[in-house]
């Protein structure tokens, strides 16, 4: 890959100005920002906010704060759009908790109630995928920071031996280690053993 078309390439040219190789970035992790925001987003805020508009305010994010960005190597770029999903799911749990709140203080507040499902599935399948996902996420909750950032990265985002462990700060063989055993006590607090 010629440096044009890599990631650090298109984000220097993105913030030299270049409005293709800023939608040329743009289109490239979207999807990667979609997968982190569809594993981030907790049940209740599921409900309230799909993930893809989740992935486009991050994006906007973005763009709002690229001239600031600093490349620090590979791998760089696509955590620190992990970092603005973060932030904007944070943002938008603070939001629905202050509506909430006052909701509860004035009943001519916001109505705040899930959005109605365009599914076809029925409801007894929906709410067991539901109960699989929260068994999944709990399972998840039992690893360490390490652990879960490692196998949301290699599983969910897909990444690479060598970009986990960029990421992490971990050798490529560590890395592979690291998701192994991770994934077998995800596999033992799933079986209950």
């Amino acid at each position: 890959m010629d440096a044009r078309r890599s990631s650090a390439g298109l984000v220097a040219a993105a913030q030299a100005g270049d409005r293709g190789a800023l939608e040329s970035l743009f289109d490239a992790y979207y999807p990667r920002v979609l997968r982190v925001a569809e594993v981030r987003l907790g049940k209740r805020l599921r409900r309230l906010f799909d993930p893809h508009d989740i992935a486009q305010s991050v994006f906007g994010e973005a763009y709002r704060r690229l001239p600031r960005f600093v490349d620090r190597g590979p791998g760089s770029f696509g955590g620190w759009l992990e970092e603005i999903v973060e932030c904007t799911i944070r943002a938008k749990a603070r939001w629905i908790g202050a509506a909430r709140r006052n909701q509860g203080a004035r009943e001519s507040g916001p109505r705040l109630e899930a959005r109605p499902g365009a599914s076809s599935r029925t409801p007894s399948r929906i709410a067991a995928k539901e109960e699989e996902v929260e068994r999944l996420r709990g399972a998840m909750e039992s690893l360490g920071e390490r652990d879960r950032r490692a196998v949301e990265l290699r599983m969910y985002l897909g990444l690479g031996w060598s970009e986990v462990g960029s990421v992490l700060g971990l050798s490529d063989e560590a890395a592979r280690k690291v998701v192994e055993r991770a994934v077998e006590k995800v596999g033992r607090v799933l079986a209950g053993t």
